[in-house]
């Protein structure tokens, strides 16, 4: 860390996790769509925030709802056993919890992605001459 005196620049810590949300680059069949979560962010800029009751994470998560397509939302809540509340800002919002729910996130669209990936490849084997089982 440097101090003011070197012009104010400091060095933070590495993250503990890095969080993978595939966007339709990827060309995964599950994404979160990156336009919808941009426009949601430039809507932001126009709300009353408050510490508690509409902070940061609050809008971080209202934003990356914003990028789950209704097709998405079914198939979390079908094929990945997501409730309904999943989909929900909560009253209160804190690092911690939105930490939770973005690992979950993360985690059900890895899921979905393998299991299409899965129904979608053929599964090759390749056995030595002479072996049998």
């Amino acid at each position: 860390m440097r101090s003011v005196k070197n012009g104010g620049i400091t060095v933070g810590k590495q993250p503990n996790h890095t969080i993978a949300l595939p966007t339709c680059e990827s060309g995964k069949p599950f994404f979160i769509n990156e336009i919808l979560v941009l426009k949601a962010m430039e809507q932001e800029k126009s709300k009353d925030y408050s510490f508690i009751h509409y902070n940061c994470i609050i809008s971080a998560k209202r934003c990356l709802l914003a990028g789950i397509s209704p097709k998405l939302k079914k198939s979390l809540k079908d094929e990945a056993g997501f409730s309904n509340k999943f989909f929900q800002v909560e009253k209160i919002e804190t690092c911690n919890s939105f930490y939770k729910w973005v690992v979950k996130l993360e985690q059900g669209l890895m899921d979905l992605n393998i299991s299409a990936t899965a129904k979608d490849t053929p599964i090759h084997t390749y056995h030595e001459p002479g072996f049998t089982l």
